[in-house]
This record gives C-alpha cells, structure tokens and sequence, in this order.
C-alpha cells in the first residue's frame, strides 16, 4: 500500500504508534525506511521478527509474482517492469570492447543497459483492462471465492506464479520455460503423454478460431514442446526464439483467460480432461460442436518488429 494510505490506517494494522514516531527513533534506520520507500507490504502474525521474516519474505515473494502476471497482454515483454522488494531486483548495466587487431587503433565499445526499466502503474487503465481481461478474476480464484477443488486451486497459483516469474524475466530461455511449465500445469496431469495431450488440450480452448489452422497451431505447439524438453533434458537451448516465447505467452493468456471467464465449468483438472477428451470426441465423429461454450474468447496480440525481437 502506499505510504500514505499506511499512515491513515496505522491502527487497524495494529501500529500504536505514529509513523513520525516510529522514523525520529534514533539510530533505528527507520527513518531511511519510511523516506526511501512510498510503497508497503503489510504482513501480520505472530511470533519473533526473526522467526516471521522467512514467512513474510516468502508471502510478498508470492504476491509479487501474481501481480506480475498482470502484465501478460497488457504490456509489451520489452516495456515490462520487474516488481520487487526494495532494491532486490536493480537494473544493471553491460559494456563491452571489441578491438579490431587487423587495424591500427581500430575498436568498437558498447554500454547498455540491462533489465526492466519500466514501473508498473496500477491505474484506472490497469483496471480497466483486467475487468474485461482475467486476472482480477483469477485472483478471486486463488482467493478462495470460488468453490473449486483444493488441488485444482493449488495448481492455477503456482501456474500464475510461474507466469509473473516469466513475465519478468530477461532471460529468453528461462522466460519461456516457466511459461511452457505454467501451461502444463494447468492443462496436464501426471498420467498424460504430454507430447500428444498438450495440443489437444490447447485445442480444446482455442481449437474453433480461423487462426489455430491458419497459424498451424498443432505444429507450433509440438514444436515448443519439443524445445522445451530438449531444454530440460539436455540443456539445449539455443533454438528457443523470441516468436517462440510470444506463442507461449498466447497461448497461456487464453488458457488462462478461459479457464477463469468459466472456472464455474471447470472446478478441477479433471474437468479440463474431460472438457478435452468430448471435444476430440465430436471432431472425430463430426458431431455439430455443442460442448464448447460460445463465450469462449480468443485473444490474438499484434507484435511490432520490436516486440519479435526484445524481451
């Protein structure tokens, strides 16, 4: 919360003191404290500091990944901003030299900048996109609002954690493992061959759009996989592109986007199997659809020559 909001609401919070109080405490650093931040996480519980601190840490750790998330089609990857606890996350920089030894006094110097430079504002056109978008939705979700299984719920919290974690990310290849991981978790179970379900899964969803066969959806899907695995069980990454990362970023926004639009049909994993399982049923008997929702919504983001190139 902000620092004035903290001030206003100090007892409710169980502060007995005044903030102005708590910052003119000699030699207490809480003076640097409370000036050099404007944003708050209030945890509560008790117990010692010391014995609190690990499971403060790991609550704001939690909430900064979800909201993290709430930058997946609302922003550019390049324009994000990385959330953090106080000095945590810096952004850093890289320089380098390259001498050319064919020349004399022939060189070429960069210095750049590294990380997400940008500051998430949440504003009105922040909630005025997620009102019609999922995340306000999936957080009733994650907090209980919602009578789903306690597995399930467990499944979409991690599932959005990973996301946010990719969302902030500036590293290519992992960026696009959390996601693949983030899909997996909501779309797979431990029984399934996840080379064959994934796709079908994902189809399920999004199966009845022009773009799945005009974009060649079910290759596409194969072929992230694939690198995915190759990553994990090899360590090979160098065929992860950015495109690669902006389809998985595509395909997760609508999963997620669906997923929560309809979380009254979907109160388990094993709902999203059987969701699947009758919608393959009617493509191969050619059955007229009628188990796909009608308010199932396709998203398709528009990328510039700069979002396929910058993350």
């Amino acid at each position: 919360m902000k620092k004035s909001q903290l001030e206003r609401i100090r007892l409710r919070l169980g502060l007995p003191n005044k903030i102005s109080e708590y910052r003119s405490i000699n030699n207490s650093g809480l003076g640097d404290f409370f000036d050099k931040n404007s944003t708050f996480a209030i945890y509560v519980e008790d117990g010692k500091p010391n014995d609190s601190e690990v499971n403060f840490l790991a609550k704001v750790r939690e909430a900064i990944d979800l909201i993290r998330l709430s930058e997946l089609g609302f922003s550019r990857r390049w324009s994000n901003s990385n959330i953090g606890i106080a000095s945590e996350s810096k952004v850093g920089q890289i320089s380098f030299t390259a001498i050319n030894s064919s020349e004399e006094l022939s060189w070429y110097s960069s210095y750049k900048t590294h990380g997400k430079l940008n500051t998430l504002r949440i504003d009105e056109n922040w909630k005025s996109y997620h009102l019609e978008g999922f995340f306000i939705d999936l957080v009733k979700i994650i907090n209980g609002k919602y009578k789903i299984s306690k597995k399930w719920r467990s499944d979409i919290k991690n599932a959005a954690k990973l996301g946010g974690q990719s969302q902030a990310s500036n590293d290519l290849p992992q960026a696009f493992l959390w996601n693949m991981i983030a899909i997996e978790a909501l779309l797979t179970s431990s029984n399934d061959k996840y080379s064959q379900e994934l796709s079908n899964r994902v189809e399920a969803f999004i199966g009845w759009t022009t773009d799945w066969k005009i974009e060649n959806f079910d290759s596409k899907i194969k072929d992230v996989y694939e690198k995915r695995s190759a990553f994990v069980h090899s360590g090979d990454s160098q065929s992860i592109t950015i495109p690669d990362l902006l389809f998985t970023d595509k395909i997760l926004m609508n999963v997620f986007y669906n997923i929560c639009k309809h979380i009254d049909i979907f109160k388990s994993k094993q709902d999203i199997i059987d969701f699947s399982r009758k919608i393959q049923a009617e493509k191969i008997l050619g059955f007229r659809p009628k188990v796909r929702p009608k308010t199932m919504m396709f998203i398709s983001p528009n990328y510039s020559e700069r979002d396929l190139n910058k993350i």
